[in-house]
């Protein structure tokens, strides 16, 4: 035995902290369920008991009535057990989705919590199904906890002490067939953990694969691609059926061997029990108790084995939930932090340096003086580091060297919900929800239709929006799916206008989009410049014509900057990237 309880007591132990660590709730769970399974437990022994007297009693040709009064008694224990489980169940249900649901809310807080960094290195899809599937995997294992093991151990113990009391040999003889039982279960479930392992390894694949044909739907649909998806994916679940064999088979195999042990048992205690019946040393109803007990305890001795399995499904997914919760966020806010309800927008750079990956830096030695509402542009190479500094003032990383400063403050002493308040940015692939369009707009506050109108008039959106169907009560869908680029830019535009910003950012907003929709969108940057710092991120140098001050990348330094009109006379690396883009275009038109 003691060879034996070591392994499933730190299996258990070890799953109960970690669960504990997500749920704290679990504890209580636990602790009631204890009690109501320990009374229904108690209550099921009172049946068995009585008819056990019933037949003792028909064998002495008692009266009548006295046997009656057994055989009501069963039938109203039977009624209170009946009552008493079916609250239990309600219960067990209950807390095994409370348990999930408050797996899903405060998971999607932690993700939500990780801040960009941790995002960028693990895809979504991946997160959502770590998330649900380990939540799921949790309730199941919680439901069965509360409703098969806390019931079948209980059962097991109170079963032996009957087992004892109605005669202390066949109590032995059973008991001793235990420890052979356990021992066999763990090296069973030892066994089968590989099986496990491939099979949830194929079924992450199969996963993986449907994730990505339909994360990239259109892709797959405009090189015609559907039936080569189709084809692998169907030969990851050939593969993941395969798996589901094996497993089924082997579990099958070791439940025979568990079956011929338990019966063994039991054959062994009924034969000595007929034995002491027919010599006069044990009741007739006596060995029906014990033929009936003995049924229970082998049933609960299944169910027990059955806690490899569970544990076996859901042990993975648990330690990548406790990674994931463990995990802490890249950006945190100083105990210091000030609060910043509205800021100015000078933005100083203070030799900044910048690097994901230590010894490979993106920006270096980076010093720049931005003045509160006026325009910047930042132009540059692709991989100079345009982006990883708009990235460094949104606050997503913060800065590896030097400093960075918004009204003579370093960003790092700001309060970061209110620091990030203040700044908005409208990306090159702007982010929509599959909601309406009003909505969209209204995103970061909570704002009137005449606001949200407002800010689409400044954006050029309201036109396009006021001609639509539904106006602004329009459903875009996934992504924005129904809006063309310029509109969804357009949209994009008014929702960061409505966060009435201290500092706007256009990360690369026209890049993509027609001559026409770009036109539209430098038109709306026309009405709303100089009313906040605009800081224009662009390759298309027609965009920053009217920016006050432009500041040139190249490999994650300044190489030079200043008014349009000094980079263009000083002829350096800005008057070489005005002519390579003009000589672009006479190639067009010729």
């Amino acid at each position: 035995m003691e060879s034996v309880i070591p392994p499933v007591t730190r299996i258990a132990r070890s799953w109960f902290r970690k669960v504990d660590q997500l749920v704290p709730e679990l504890r209580r769970a636990l602790l009631l369920g204890a009690l109501y399974t320990g009374a229904v437990e108690c209550l099921k022994l009172g049946p068995p008991y009585l008819l056990k007297t019933v037949i003792d009693q028909l064998g002495k040709h008692a009266p009548l009535a006295q046997v009656l009064w057994g055989v009501a008694g069963t039938f109203g224990i039977s009624i209170l057990t009946t009552a008493v489980e079916q609250r239990y169940g309600l219960f067990t249900a209950h807390q095994a989705f409370k348990v999930e649901a408050e797996l899903l809310r405060s998971g999607q807080a932690k993700l939500l919590g990780l801040g960009l960094a941790y995002h960028e290195d693990h895809p979504s899809g991946d997160l959502i199904q770590l998330l649900t599937k380990g939540a799921g995997h949790l309730r199941e294992l919680l439901w069965f906890t509360l409703d098969q093991f806390l019931g079948a151990s209980l059962q097991i113990v109170f079963t032996s002490i009957v087992l004892l009391f109605i005669h202390p040999g066949c109590g032995l003889v059973f008991i001793a067939f235990l420890p052979i039982v356990l021992v066999q279960v763990h090296r069973g479930s030892r066994k089968l953990q590989p099986f496990r392992e491939r099979y949830h390894a194929v079924f992450r694949q199969a996963s993986w694969e449907m994730n990505q044909s339909l994360t990239n739907v259109r892709t797959v649909m405009d090189f015609v691609q559907e039936r080569r998806e189709a084809s692998h994916f169907k030969t990851s679940l050939a593969h993941y059926l395969g798996f589901a064999g094996e497993r089924i088979r082997a579990e099958n195999t070791d439940h025979r061997s568990w079956d011929l042990l338990l019966g063994s048992a039991r054959f062994a205690v009924l034969l000595y029990a007929v034995y002491l019946v027919h010599a006069d040393a044990m009741t007739t109803g006596s060995l029906f108790l014990l033929a009936t007990l003995s049924e229970k305890v082998v049933a609960s001795l299944f169910r027990l084995s059955r806690l490899y399995s569970y544990l076996g499904d859901s042990i993975e997914s648990v330690e990548q939930l406790t990674d994931m919760f463990a995990e802490q966020p890249s950006i945190v806010e100083r105990p210091s932090a000030e609060s910043c309800i509205k800021l100015d927008g000078a933005i100083e750079l203070d030799e900044v340096g910048f690097a994901y990956l230590s010894g490979r830096p993106v920006l270096q030695d980076v010093s720049l003086t931005i003045p509160a509402r006026s325009m910047t542009a930042v132009v540059g190479r692709s991989g100079a580091g345009k982006t990883t500094l708009i990235k460094l003032l949104s606050r997503h990383y913060d800065v590896t060297e030097g400093a960075l400063r918004v009204d003579g403050v370093d960003v790092r002493d700001y309060a970061l919900a209110d620091y990030r308040r203040q700044v908005a940015v409208v990306s090159q692939d702007i982010q929509l929800f599959d909601t309406t369009i009003a909505r969209n707009i209204a995103y970061g506050r909570d704002a009137t239709l005449e606001e949200i109108r407002e800010a689409a008039r400044l954006a050029n959106a309201d036109q396009f929006v006021s001609q639509l169907p539904n106006g602004y009560d329009t459903a875009i869908g996934e992504r924005g799916v129904k809006l063309s680029g310029g509109q969804r830019q357009r949209v994009g535009i008014a929702r960061a206008l409505l966060m009435r910003p201290a500092v706007l950012v256009f990360d690369e907003a026209t890049s993509s989009l027609d001559t026409e929709s770009e036109r539209l969108i430098q038109d709306a940057l026309a009405k709303i410049a100089r009313q906040q710092t605009m800081i224009i991120i662009a390759h298309r140098l027609s965009t920053v014509e009217s920016a006050d001050h432009i500041v040139v990348l190249e490999n994650g330094r300044i190489a030079e900057h200043g008014s349009p009109a000094q980079l263009t006379q000083r002829d350096g690396v800005f008057a070489r990237m005005r002519r390579l883009q003009g000589l672009d275009a006479q190639a067009l038109r010729a």
